[in-house]
């Protein structure tokens, strides 16, 4: 009588003991680079840039941004942009597939209704009628996580869930370093306007100076004829940089999502960038703060759980049914004494199948080695990026600097060659000289400032500033629980033609049983 009480428990236990199990490679996070110190390159280790100091990168992107109509900008581009909502939607989507996941641990509830009307075939039988058959059912079915496959499909879920995310926040940043850029752009074209306009006007003014003195004897045509050439040759640079300020405007409208008609924006104010050191943390912290690296490895993540989903195909698929219903051949008794249950299970084994389970693990393993490629790749092409921004920005900084120089010099020149020319020393061609060195030099230095401002853009964009990658990682280690330990070497002998020994990726490697 005691056994009969404890037989449902020792079901219970041993439905626990089994669902304890899950077969394929479980993933364990690298405890530190997946890039050894001596494959970086010497560019990467002994840069200036690369400190202990805290990274520019930690900044808000708010505080980064100081112009608050630049700051207007971006907010409202990440409102209103469409290729970051596109990203938004595919955060739901991940979220809604996590949401089916989680549904699979628990039973499924169902219910029929069926109504048939027969008639018996003459043929079969000496008393042919109609017969009537109406019956409800409730289903319920528990599919037994024997063998892990649904903690799999979960662990997946969630790290193409972190994925996703990740790549959201790739494209937030993305957008807001294409809306400064831009903005630098557009206040440079306007600024190269106004300053072609200025020299148009000055043009205009030496030309009529030239034709009067011309007409009083005192200078030849030759130089009433350099200067139209000059004015003419300064009018034709207006055409080119209002183009490429109307192409601006509607580069930023589309980011926007908003009319370029509606787009105001201010003069460029006075520059002043100084010639100083920019600090951008060391190479290691890239591996936590750029977004499409944290992406990279979620879909590492997500690939080494999709093995164990696939080979779970190997083993018997075991579900508790049970139905409870009613059935009778009159609508009308329907509900009166006509229920009836039934109990059981479903055990599904594969026998033969022609190889598709075997091709479909071979599949889920070819996509963690390309996996395990990508997340090498994305971690390179941070430190390329970086070391590329860094090295502009400090080429920046100089061009700045010399062009600022070159500028005070070309105006110094100006005004001796006219002092020069009121005085008769020199003639006017000299000072048509001067004048296009001068103008030159303006929207050189005009140039060299809005390049030094994109490159503050790209370097802030490269080290993956403007976004709160800590607490995100946070998240990540509390969702998905991943253990901190070393990672076994080890990887099977089918993708050692893709991966050897003392290469990055060797950090990454999994043994993955039969």
């Amino acid at each position: 009588m005691f056994n009969q009480y404890l037989a449902p428990f020792r079901l219970s236990l041993l439905t626990l003991a089994l669902t304890g199990c899950a077969v394929g490679p479980d993933y364990q996070k690298a405890e530190s680079l997946p890039v050894s110190q001596q494959e970086l390159p010497n560019w990467q280790l002994e840069n200036q840039y690369f400190s202990p100091d805290a990274s520019i990168a930690e900044q808000e992107w708010r505080s980064f941004y100081q112009d608050e109509h630049l700051q207007g900008l971006i907010e409202k581009a990440l409102n209103k942009n469409i290729d970051l909502r596109i990203a938004s939607e595919r955060v739901y989507r991940a979220q809604t597939g996590l949401i089916q996941r989680d549904a699979d641990y628990s039973p499924q509830l169902a219910m029929n209704f069926d109504a048939d009307r027969e008639k018996t075939s003459a043929a079969l039988t000496s008393d042919p009628k109609v017969d009537n058959e109406f019956k409800w059912t409730g289903y319920v079915t528990w599919e037994l996580d024997l063998w892990g496959k649904l903690r799999r499909a979960k662990d997946a879920a969630i790290a193409d869930l972190q994925a996703t995310q990740a790549d959201f926040y790739a494209a937030k940043i993305s957008l807001i370093a294409q809306v400064a850029d831009l903005y630098y752009q557009i206040q440079d074209t306007q600024h190269q306007i106004w300053l072609t306009q200025n020299n148009i006007t000055a043009r205009e003014k030496s030309k009529r100076i030239a034709e009067l003195r011309h007409k009083q004897g005192v200078i030849s045509g030759l130089d009433v004829s350099q200067s139209n050439v000059e004015l003419v040759q300064e009018k034709l640079k207006l055409p080119a940089l209002h183009n490429r300020l109307n192409s601006q405007m509607y580069q930023l409208s589309i980011l926007l999502d908003q009319s370029p008609k509606k787009l105001n924006i201010p003069s460029r104010t006075e520059i002043s960038l100084k010639n100083k050191g920019i600090p951008v943390g060391l190479p290691s912290t890239l591996l936590k703060r750029r977004p499409d690296i944290i992406a990279s490895e979620r879909k590492l993540y997500a690939a080494t759980s999709n093995i164990g989903v696939a080979k779970a195909d190997y083993f018997p698929n075991i579900s508790l049914i049970g139905e409870v219903g009613a059935k009778s051949l009159e609508f009308d008794t329907l509900l009166d004494n006509a229920e009836y249950w039934e109990i059981g299970a479903d055990i599904r084994m594969p026998i033969f199948n022609w190889g598709a389970t075997k091709a479909n693990v071979d599949n889920k393993r070819s996509e963690y080695r390309e996996a395990i490629l990508n997340y090498r790749k994305s971690i390179f092409t941070a430190f390329r990026e970086t070391a590329e921004a860094i090295e502009n920005v400090h080429k920046n900084q100089v061009e700045f600097v010399l062009k600022k120089e070159l500028l005070a010099a070309t105006n110094e020149y100006l005004r001796i060659a006219r002092l020069r020319y009121d005085n008769g020393v020199v003639s006017y061609l000299d000072v048509l000289d001067a004048q296009r060195s001068q103008a030159q030099s303006q929207q050189d230095f005009s140039a060299a400032a809005q390049a030094l401002q994109s490159s503050y853009v790209n370097l802030y964009k490269a080290l993956g500033g403007g976004w709160n990658a800590e607490a995100f990682n946070l998240s990540i280690e509390a969702e998905t629980h991943v253990e901190d330990k070393p990672v076994d070497m080890a990887i099977e002998d089918d993708s050692t033609h893709l991966i050897s020994q003392n290469q990055p990726e060797d950090l990454l490697k999994r043994q993955i049983s039969e």
